[in-house]
């Protein structure tokens, strides 16, 4: 230690500042160096007189803080490690230790060994030191939050089986998790998480030795160690993050007052039924569509349904009453006229509507279409059977990527697509993937799928009932009828496949849901007697395949051969059917020649089952879009010319009493005449700061609540029409949201994570789902909150 310095030793701090009663700064700092009185001291006389004659007079300081608190053993700690070395003459050498002890021990703020300089109070300094300490591990803090977002949002474990202890961190060889693994790699590049981790893993190896010494080695529970690298900690910050969500959420319901629901339920993989309810509203003129829950079921009826629902919305502080719409699948326990949950929601709520979700009713549709005759059956069974051979097996998989390399290559690498039941595109996938699409049948693997099950059917690597399965798969792919029927139900999904991808997309308003539907069933009723095109465009897929194949044989390296496909039906014999004495009439469906009777046996009844599904499935809300067709705005060049009909609005009004059916009326024809002006000034907001949910058109209803909350038109001039916008943006009418929430589910609580505890679950799931909130959530509302869960925290993170 240099000359003429002097240092406390660490061992005399407690007894130094030792705790005390909370004194004033005024009476802190005193001119007289001697505050306390003779018997405070409870020294000899001679002690204080040899204090008077040592030690200098301070002069007067006073502290804008009016009270000052004894500051930590941490933050002296600190202190002395930042200021060592202290002025000779405030402790001269001949001071004794007794005498030191004393003088030190009754009334040490006074002594002026304890500033830095004579012109810093001392309680300033130790304000100063605090903050410095509290900003420090805030941002610690504020770096393990992004952190936990970062793996949040990519839906991954935190954790590992082991390897979690801090004084395990230098084993680089280990699996510390992914949450300590990205620690790790922020403190390779960031001085604060380094120096900290460093710090924890010292003390950590500290405890575990004194530990290994008392024999307490291996024992688990609480570390005593403040890290902020354990799983309490993690848990705790994930749990205030999806708190501080659902609160946002709920504010936000509570601003738009009204807003729908979409719910379904499925089993996870520990076969517990789990309940997702997803809330829908308009929030400052734009269209959300929110994960409110996610909670296990043990009651499936309708009672037990509206039970789960309702004490969760209740909780969230969220009126179950403003409920004007649900959207469910067709289960009966939720779809249900009596005792379904709809039924519940509708006798609770007099303003609510159930919508039987759009995009499980085109699966359904489907579904029918597929099923109506032997031929549409045999030819899915067919791609079934397709897939699942090639698929069953690494040696047939082998042969199809090298027919696909050699004849695609290997970007345009191609597998077949098994049939899902749930998968509401499966189906057109399928078929797809091996005949390719309607108007462009080059893009097919038809060629090669019958390349690689001729080689399977002549190697000698397969046995006998391998070559035999790829020998009847063969000879179907080659008749005329398999490809009449595929090319029937391309046709179909020409018109389907888009609308089903539609249906599936967020945020999806009633306006543009039922067009499209509407328009898919008129053209499909459009296409129903146009056998002609399907019949060309068959013809025209075999002739191509038959001229590759044609190549393929006269290929000199190539010691294969493949039979070609049929160009026509073959003719089958007919059957005659005994007649009565007086008929004359011969039946149309046994004509002599087959093109003629697969158009009225197969084409025929596939479009008109079709059709007729279309027209039966989607009749339920026909009447409320009639309502609602006055606000669309492809109507209002007809509404600015023509006026409004005596009748129109009244089923909307009707549906919701609280808005004046009149004033609606005379704000709907002036809007009307002025949308086109208007929406030239949306653009042009728009161009300014792009921040509109809506990117591709200005004539759905959220681009005009858009045009109606830009321009400030909802305040007075138009109150009552933005006002009904809201409600019909707000109707729900699918809820594939449920269907993306369950596919995150299946994605998080894995066979791996199968243990997670339900409210693990549901924050996981809320840190995944709703990014955007999530990284628009406050860290240091987060670090505020968490601070409160113990003294030690916010003796830490909160300035005192």
């Amino acid at each position: 230690m240099p000359d003429g310095t002097w240092a406390p030793r660490s061992r005399l701090l407690p007894t130094i500042f030792r705790k005390k009663p909370v004194k004033t700064v005024e009476n802190l700092f005193q001119r007289s160096v001697v505050s306390t009185s003779d018997k405070e001291l409870d020294i000899t006389s001679d002690i204080n007189s040899e204090a008077h004659d040592v030690i200098e007079p301070t002069q007067e300081k006073k502290c804008t803080t009016g009270i000052f608190q004894y500051p930590s053993r941490d933050n002296l700690k600190q202190f002395f490690a930042e200021h060592p070395f202290q002025p000779r003459l405030s402790v001269p050498n001949r001071i004794h230790h007794h005498l030191y002890m004393a003088l030190v021990t009754t009334d040490v703020l006074a002594r002026t060994w304890l500033c830095t300089n004579r012109q810093q109070p001392m309680c300033e300094m130790f304000i100063n030191i605090s903050k410095e300490k509290v900003l420090k591990q805030r941002s610690i803090v504020m770096r393990i939050i992004d952190i936990i977002k970062m793996l949040g949002k990519q839906a991954v474990s935190f954790r590992s089986h082991r390897n979690e202890s801090a004084y395990t961190l230098d084993d680089e060889a280990s699996n510390h998790g992914n949450f300590l693994a990205s620690v790790q790699l922020m403190a390779k590049y960031d001085t604060i998480i380094a120096a900290h981790v460093s710090a924890v893993q010292k003390k950590s190896y500290q405890r575990m030795k004194r530990l290994k010494h008392q024999g307490k080695a291996g024992n688990k529970g609480r570390g005593g160690l403040i890290t902020y690298l354990s799983k309490t900690t993690v848990n705790r910050l994930i749990h205030i993050m999806k708190t501080m969500i659902q609160e946002r959420i709920s504010h936000e319901v509570f601003e738009a007052k009204y807003y729908s629901i979409q719910v379904d339920s499925t089993q996870d993989n520990t076969i517990i039924d789990q309940f997702s309810i997803i809330i829908r509203y308009v929030h400052k003129s734009i269209v959300y569509e929110r994960l409110l829950s996610i909670v296990p079921c043990n009651d499936g009826t309708g009672q037990g349904l509206f039970n789960l629902l309702t004490e969760k919305l209740q909780h969230l502080n969220i009126d179950p009453k403003n409920c004007i719409s649900d959207s469910t699948d067709g289960a009966a326990s939720y779809h249900g006229e009596y005792n379904g949950l709809q039924s519940k929601l509708a006798n609770m709520a007099d303003q609510h509507v159930h919508i039987w979700c759009y995009a499980h009713v085109l699966n359904l549709v489907v579904t029918e279409t597929t099923k109506c005759c032997v031929s549409a059956v045999s030819f899915f069974n067919l791609l079934q059977n397709l897939a699942t051979f090639i698929n069953g097996s690494y040696k047939r998989m082998s042969v199809w990527i090298g027919v696909v390399e050699k004849q695609l290559g290997q970007e345009k690498m191609k597998r077949l697509k098994l049939i899902g039941e749930t998968r509401w595109s499966g189906k057109s996938n399928a078929a797809t993937t091996i005949f390719g699409h309607f108007n462009d049948p080059t893009a097919s693997t038809f060629v090669n799928l019958l390349t690689c099950l001729s080689m399977i059917q002549d190697s000698d690597k397969f046995d006998a009932k391998t070559k035999h399965e790829a020998t009847y798969l063969l000879q179907s792919l080659q008749k005329f009828e398999t490809i009449l029927t595929a090319f029937t139900y391309l046709y179909i999904f020409e018109t389907t496949a888009p609308l089903s991808s539609y249906l599936q997309t967020n945020c999806l308003d009633m306006f543009t849901a039922w067009s499209l539907v509407d328009t898919a069933t008129t053209k499909l009723m459009e296409q129903k007697r146009t056998f002609h095109n399907v019949h060309s465009k068959a013809f025209e897929f075999v002739t191509i395949c038959n001229d590759m194949i044609s190549m393929i044989n006269m290929d000199e390296n190539q010691t294969l051969e493949i039979d070609s496909i049929e160009t026509a039906l073959p003719v089958k014999r007919q059957r005659k059917k005994k007649r009565m004495a007086d008929e004359v009439t011969n039946d149309e469906g046994n004509s002599s020649d087959p093109l003629a009777d697969f158009r009225i046996t197969v084409f025929n009844l596939i479009m008109d089952r079709i059709v007729q599904s279309l027209q039966s499935r989607f009749i339920h809300h026909k009447q409320l879009y009639k309502d609602l067709s006055w606000l669309d705005p492809a109507n209002f060049k007809i509404i600015a010319e023509k006026g409004l009909d005596d009748i129109a609005l009244d089923g909307v009004v009707k549906f919701f009493p609280l808005i004046k059916r009149g004033n609606v009326k005379l704000e709907l024809v002036s809007f009307a005449s002025n949308f086109d002006i208007l929406k030239l000034l949306l653009q042009i907001s728009e161009s300014e700061d792009d921040s509109s949910s809506c990117k591709t058109c200005r004539t759905c209803p959220s681009c005009v609540l858009k045009i109606l909350s830009s321009n400030r038109l909802h305040d007075k001039a138009y109150d009552n029409l933005y006002e009904l916008y809201k409600i019909v943006s707000t109707l729900s009418v699918t809820q594939v949201q449920c269907e993306r929430t369950f596919s995150k589910l299946k994605i998080i609580k894995n066979r791996l994570r199968n243990t997670l505890s339900e409210e693990n679950l549901e924050n996981f799931m809320f840190l995944s789902i709703e990014k955007q909130m999530l990284d628009d959530l406050d860290a240091e509302e987060i670090i505020n909150r968490y601070a409160q869960a113990s003294k030690g925290l916010k003796r830490l993170l909160i300035y005192s």
